[in-house]
C-alpha cells in the first residue's frame, strides 16, 4: 500500500487543534475517604470448599493517574481459611507481576484482625510509577507462617498518563485520545484514528522522519510497523491521525499500541495498550436462527480408543446480541458431552453479530469400542442450545494399539505395548518406579472418563478404583479444605505449574491433607479414593468407588499428560 495515499485529503480530514484543553482526565487523590479499623470488617459469605482467601471486590482510581502521583485503592476478601487473620501475622502483598516497586509498597497492614468467616476491605495507598503506561494491579493475602493464600484479587490495569494539557508539566509528545474498532474483519483493511499533542518547542517535521511506530511484540501485526506523519505539527498543537491498517488473517484478539518516532528514536508517551479482535465476517441472511453452522474441521471417521480428539467447529452469530462469556460450544448428542471429554467449550473471543468464530475442541475418545455420535451447538447459559447445530455425524472407536514410552502390558485393544525399563515395574498399564519412596502408588493424573464445565470449575472424573492411594503430582500448598454434598474436597495450588486444583470423593476417614497453608511434597498421599458422603451433614450423594479432580481451566490444559513425581 502507498502511505501517501492514505492521508490524501479526499480520503481523510486531518485536524490541527490547540492542545491546551484536556481530553483525558487525570487524578491525584491522596485522601482516603473509605473505611478504617473495625469499620472495614463485616460478615463474610464463604463459598464452601473454595479458596482460603476469597476475593469479593476492589476499588481503583476511575481516571488516569499522573506519573509519581498518590492515590488510594482497596481490595475486599472473605477469610475462609479456618484461621483468624491477625494484624501481626497476616497482611496484603502485591502478587506477580506486581512487586514492591510497582505501587511503592511491599506490604499493606490489615485495618484490623479478621475472624474466620469475616469480610475485610483493605485500603491501599498507591504511588504511581514515574513512567507512564498501563500498570498491573493485583494483590493477595499472605501469612508469615503459611505463605500466600489464594485467591488473588482480579487482575486489572490502572492507567498512568501525563496530562494532555500542554500547560501541565510533562513530555513533549502526549496521547490525547483515539478511536479504534473493537472488532475487525480478519485479513481486511480498517481505519483507526490517533490524536497526539506536540507539547514541545520544536515542530514535528514530516520530512525529518517523524512517524507513528507500532509498539506491539509483533510490529507487523497490522500490516505495517511505521506510518510517516502526513504533515508538520507545530508546537502546542494536536494532530488527529487517521491510519489505514490491515487486520491479521487469523482470528484472535491482538495488542494495539503506537508511539511517535523521531527518526530511529521513540519519543516520550505513546498510546495506551488497546486490543482489537479479528474475526471472520459472515453475511447473515435476513431471517433464520441466531447461530449458523459454517463448517467443521478435523472430524475423523474413526479414531483409536482413549486417544486425543482435536477438531474445530465454526459458527456465525446472526442474532442481535454479542456472544460473550455466557455462551459456549456444547455437545448435542449426547447433551453436555459425556462421550468426548470436552465439556462445554468456552468461545475464544466475544463474537459480535455478523461474524463467525472457529472454536477448537480438545477432547478424548472413549475407551470402549463402538460408534459414537458427534454433533455440536452453541449454548447460552440459562437458555440452552441455540439452533442450528452441526450436521449429525458418528465416529467409530477402533481397536488399534496405542502405546507410549510409559505404557506396558496390553493396550486394552488386543495389542501389546513395550516392556518397562530397568528400575520400573508394570503396574496395570503403566511403568512405575518401585523405589520405596513413591512405591507403586496410583498417580491421580491417570486416564479420564469425563470432563464437564460446572461454572467456575471443570469437573473431571478419573479412572481410580475405591481405596486407592491418591498422591500429589508435585509439591502443592493446601489453600482450602471443605466438603460438598458429594464429597470431601481439599484444594491445592501446584508449585510447579501455579495451577489450582481440588479433589472430590476422598474417603473421610482416610483424608490426610488437612492443614490449610501447609505445603505437601510431591508423592504425598492425600488420602484414599472412595465416594462416602454419609457423614458430611449435607444431602447424601454417593457414586461408590470414585475420584474426581476439578480445575479452573480445561483439565488437559492445566495438567498435560505426564507422570508422577518419581518420574
Amino acid at each position: 500500500m502507498h502511505i501517501t495515499n492514505i492521508f490524501a485529503p479526499a480520503l481523510f480530514a486531518l485536524a490541527l487543534t490547540s492542545c491546551s484543553t484536556s481530553q483525558v482526565e487525570t487524578s491525584s487523590d491522596s485522601t482516603w475517604t473509605g473505611c478504617s479499623g473495625q469499620s472495614c470488617i463485616a460478615q463474610g459469605a464463604c463459598k464452601p470448599g473454595q479458596s482460603s482467601a476469597q476475593f469479593r471486590a476492589q476499588s481503583i482510581p476511575a481516571a488516569a493517574l499522573e506519573p509519581g502521583s498518590h492515590a488510594w485503592a482497596s481490595v475486599t476478601f472473605d477469610n475462609c481459611s479456618g484461621l483468624a487473620w491477625s494484624t501481626d501475622t497476616f497482611s496484603l502483598h502485591p502478587a506477580p507481576p506486581v512487586d514492591a516497586s510497582t505501587w511503592g509498597t511491599s506490604r499493606v497492614k490489615l485495618p484490623a484482625s479478621v475472624p474466620d468467616g469475616a469480610r475485610v476491605t483493605i485500603p491501599i495507598p498507591l504511588q504511581a510509577p514515574i513512567v507512564s503506561g498501563e500498570v498491573p494491579f493485583v494483590w493477595r493475602i499472605q501469612g508469615d507462617a503459611v505463605g500466600a493464600l489464594e485467591e488473588r484479587s482480579k487482575p486489572v490495569t490502572i492507567s498512568v498518563r501525563y496530562s494532555p494539557d500542554c500547560s501541565r508539566p510533562g513530555p513533549r509528545a502526549r496521547f490525547q485520545g483515539w478511536s479504534i474498532p473493537t472488532v475487525v474483519a480478519a485479513g481486511q483493511k480498517f481505519t483507526a484514528k490517533i490524536t497526539l499533542a506536540n507539547c514541545g518547542s520544536d515542530t514535528w517535521k514530516k520530512d525529518n522522519g517523524y512517524a507513528l511506530a507500532s509498539m506491539t511484540d509483533k510490529p507487523e501485526t497490522w500490516g505495517q510497523a511505521v506510518i510517516p506523519l502526513p504533515m508538520d505539527v507545530p508546537p502546542l498543537a494536536a494532530i488527529a491521525l487517521p491510519i489505514e491498517l490491515t487486520a491479521p488473517k487469523t482470528q484472535g484478539t491482538y495488542d494495539f499500541a503506537w508511539k511517535l518516532k523521531d527518526g530511529d528514536t521513540l519519543v516520550d508517551e505513546g498510546t495506551p495498550l488497546g486490543h482489537v479482535t479479528a474475526l471472520e465476517p459472515y453475511a447473515c441472511p435476513d431471517s433464520g436462527p441466531a447461530a449458523r453452522f459454517v463448517r467443521e474441521q478435523g472430524v475423523p471417521a474413526a479414531i483409536n480408543g482413549s486417544s486425543p480428539l482435536e477438531t474445530s467447529e465454526t459458527f456465525a452469530n446472526c442474532g442481535e446480541q454479542a456472544w460473550d462469556a455466557t455462551w459456549h460450544l456444547g455437545a448435542v448428542s449426547p447433551s453436555d458431552d459425556g462421550v468426548w471429554s470436552a465439556g462445554r467449550v468456552a468461545l475464544p473471543n466475544v463474537v459480535e453479530p455478523g461474524y463467525a468464530i472457529t472454536i477448537p475442541i480438545h477432547g478424548r475418545s472413549p475407551s470402549v469400542l463402538a460408534s459414537y455420535p458427534y454433533r455440536w451447538s452453541l449454548v447460552q447459559d440459562g437458555v440452552g442450545p441455540i439452533d442450528e447445530p452441526s450436521p449429525t455425524r458418528s465416529i467409530n472407536v477402533t481397536c488399534l494399539p496405542v502405546c507410549s514410552d510409559h505404557r506396558c502390558g496390553g493396550d486394552g485393544c488386543g495389542g501389546s505395548c513395550g516392556s518397562c525399563n530397568g528400575g520400573t515395574v508394570c503396574d496395570g498399564a503403566y511403568c512405575l518406579e518401585d523405589n520405596g519412596a513413591c512405591g507403586r502408588l496410583q498417580w491421580w493424573n491417570s486416564g479420564l472418563s469425563d470432563s464437564r464445565d460446572k461454572g467456575a470449575w471443570w469437573d473431571t472424573d478419573l479412572y481410580v478404583s475405591g481405596s486407592t492411594p491418591v498422591q500429589l503430582r508435585h509439591a502443592a500448598q493446601l489453600i482450602a479444605w471443605g466438603i460438598y454434598g458429594w464429597g470431601y474436597m481439599p484444594t491445592f495450588i501446584d508449585h510447579d505449574t501455579g495451577q489450582v486444583f481440588r479433589f472430590l470423593h476422598l474417603r473421610p476417614q482416610d483424608l490426610w491433607a488437612t492443614d490449610v497453608g501447609r505445603t505437601y511434597p510431591g508423592g504425598f498421599i492425600v488420602g484414599l479414593s472412595g465416594g462416602d458422603t454419609w457423614d458430611t451433614g449435607l444431602p447424601t450423594y454417593s457414586t461408590g468407588a470414585h475420584l474426581c479432580v476439578q480445575t479452573h481451566a480445561l483439565y488437559r490444559d492445566v495438567f498435560p499428560e505426564g507422570w508422577d513425581s518419581c518420574h
